[in-house]
């Protein structure tokens, strides 16, 4: 977990580099420096008993769209990060395909409250979610937003909220994975881009909402050529 102006959420690929969403590092289109901190969880889901490191270098994708969030991926070096005997699982990437009605999760620490947006979780939550219908999702993101979703196979993939009414990623989750389970072995599909309430509005976990995840397995390519990591 980390903050520019607000908190986002990141995935740990190796020892000294984590990926996030491009667009945690932006406040009011304005681009953040690299003299960030990045609080990072050492073997303890709770943000009380995290340590922190900094950044040494931020690459956002070289064709994120700060409008439409495509391409919204960002990998960040930090300090090398001692994670032996910590309880720190490195995420492997998901690279299957995405079947609408299927069962994820989304991890994160973002609010728990729908009326309160500095409600952040202090420990680590997770929530069982459900792969949307490729066409209910894109008639959702083309009225609410850039209408860039073609289908969960595509660049994106979309959470239909309505399938988990109360249990979901909200604000703060920003970059946080979406996990599925490959014969017991969890692995990541997607890190979160953004999200809608019913007819567009910021409600979390509602009836009618909508979450995209960035879909890792069409970013490999960036990935690998900005850390040298076999994914």
């Amino acid at each position: 977990m980390f903050f520019v102006t607000t908190q986002c959420v990141g995935v740990i690929l190796s020892d000294e580099y984590i990926i996030t969403a491009a667009r945690c590092l932006y406040d009011d289109k304005k681009k953040a420096g690299s003299n960030m901190l990045i609080r990072i969880g050492y073997g303890n889901s709770d943000t009380a008993l995290q340590k922190m490191v900094n950044v040494r270098k931020v690459t956002e994708h070289p064709d994120y769209n700060n409008d439409t969030f495509e391409n919204d991926i960002a990998v960040l070096q930090v300090q090398k990060m001692d994670l032996e005997g910590m309880g720190i699982t490195v995420a492997k990437v998901y690279q299957g395909t995405i079947e609408s009605g299927s069962a994820a999760t989304a991890i994160g620490w973002g609010t728990t409250d729908n009326k309160n947006s500095r409600s952040f979780a202090k420990k680590l939550k997770k929530a069982d979610v459900y792969i949307g219908d490729d066409d209910a999702c894109k008639t959702y993101d083309t009225t609410y937003f850039k209408g860039t979703f073609t289908s969960n196979n595509g660049t994106t993939i979309c959470i239909d909220d309505s399938k988990s009414v109360g249990n979901g990623p909200c604000i703060g989750d920003t970059g946080g994975p979406l996990v599925i389970t490959v014969d017991g072995e969890q692995q990541v599909a997607g890190i979160l881009s953004y999200q809608g309430g019913p007819d567009g509005s910021t409600q979390c976990a509602a009836d009618g909402g909508f979450d995209f995840y960035e879909n890792l397995s069409n970013q490999l390519s960036f990935i690998q050529s900005e850390t040298g990591l076999t994914l």
